[in-house]
């Protein structure tokens, strides 16, 4: 399933870009170009962003994503190439960290990963900042709507199954509305053009062999 979802969105980034470059009447753009490994990537990244698990806590809690609602990669930054601070195993460990990190690079590689790695950071940077604000804004009002049904369950007045069929109702519609939110203010776009380039730029940087086995670890996790 998730594999044709990347093909889809493969098809459609090639579609825009086409569409763009050919539109008439206006000022003539050149436009980047990406190959079918860097789309099917991208592809790959966006659809982790839509589908984010949904956790439900206590009342207090309510419902929550880890990282606020982020992926890890969209949060990866050049000391992840080489850290080892506990609070950012998840990013170390996520694909486009740790396949990067299996391939055997060269000093001069590295040196260059972690610049790629630090103008990613720098270009993700607004967009993290305003993705987390609205995860938080919503995560406080579906707090309320959890809240509810969690004291009605409490109260006797639905079963277990009752109220276990409302939570995942309730999770599946905070991560639709979440997700919504993001395509209204164009932010998974925004991403997804920092997440191009810094794979573009570490194309650049590996070799033919070594961007084969980045690649390859990276889509088939």
């Amino acid at each position: 399933m998730k594999t044709l979802y990347y093909l889809v969105t493969w098809c459609i980034m090639i579609s825009a870009l086409a569409i763009t470059g050919c539109s008439k009447n206006t000022k003539t753009e050149e436009i980047p170009s990406y190959d079918s490994t860097i789309l099917a990537m991208t592809a790959k990244a966006m659809d982790e962003l839509s589908s984010q698990k949904v956790y439900a806590g206590l009342p207090g809690t309510g419902l929550f994503m880890d990282n606020d609602g982020l992926p890890c990669l969209f949060l990866a930054d050049e000391y992840d190439l080489d850290g080892n601070d506990p609070v950012r195993e998840k990013i170390r460990t996520e694909a486009l960290v740790r396949c990067l990190k299996a391939v055997d690079l060269n000093a001069t590689q590295k040196e260059k990963a972690r610049s790629a790695f630090h103008e990613y950071k720098e270009c993700n940077a607004a967009s993290i900042e305003r993705a987390k604000a609205i995860y938080r804004e919503l995560q406080s009002a579906y707090r309320e709507k959890y809240k509810r049904i969690y004291n009605a369950y409490q109260a006797g007045q639905m079963t277990e199954r009752e109220f276990t069929r409302l939570v995942e109702a309730l999770k599946a519609e905070f991560r639709r509305e979440l997700h919504s939110l993001y395509l209204k203010e164009k932010l998974d776009q925004a991403l997804l053009k920092c997440l191009r380039s810094l794979l573009s730029e570490l194309k650049s940087i590996l070799t033919e062999e070594q961007w084969r086995e980045f690649s390859a670890c990276y889509l088939k996790t």
